[in-house]
């Protein structure tokens, strides 16, 4: 299915797009991977961070909503990636 809904009333078609920035100002593209539209945000968080680690970058801040507190993956990510810092902030639809 490629149809995903953001409440009851508004529904969504297609595809998205997870996307992984870095650099001064997230000016640089990363990683990135596309689902369907019906796929929960933040489902991918851990391949990114394996593509982006796996082109030589080392992580240590990783800023995105609430949808990315995936806190078995973050506690996983600080142990053994040393990724310290997470900012994650609500999700206002």
């Amino acid at each position: 299915m490629r149809h995903g809904r953001k409440t009851s009333s508004k529904k969504s078609d297609g595809y998205k797009c997870e996307i992984l920035t870095g650099g001064e100002k997230a000016a640089v593209i990363m990683g990135l991977e596309v689902d369907t539209a019906n796929t929960p945000d933040g489902e991918h968080l851990g391949d990114l961070i394996d593509e982006v680690q796996e082109k030589g970058y080392k992580l240590d801040k990783i800023f995105g909503d609430s949808s990315y507190s995936n806190w078995q993956e973050i506690e996983k990510r600080e142990e053994q990636d040393g990724i310290e810092e997470w900012f994650l902030w609500p999700v206002l639809i």
